[in-house]
């Protein structure tokens, strides 16, 4: 998902599919240790969840007066 999408999405939408991205990722670990193939998807499932806990980060820091 690209950046800008995930800006439009407002804080409470961002945080229930991080806890979705962070579910699908312990999935699909246990799976890959099991299964073979499995384990080139953990690196995009990484990235959308770095990159939704930037914009979480951003949005704290913007609500509490921070820099």
């Amino acid at each position: 998902m690209k950046i800008s999408e995930i800006r439009s999405k407002d804080t409470s939408a961002l945080v229930e599919e991080l806890r979705t991205l962070e579910m699908n990722r312990l999935d699909v670990s246990l799976r890959a240790v099991t299964e073979e193939g499995e384990g080139r998807k953990l690196r995009p499932l990484r990235r959308d969840i770095a990159r939704y806990q930037t914009i979480l980060g951003e949005r704290g820091r913007v609500e509490k007066g921070g820099k």
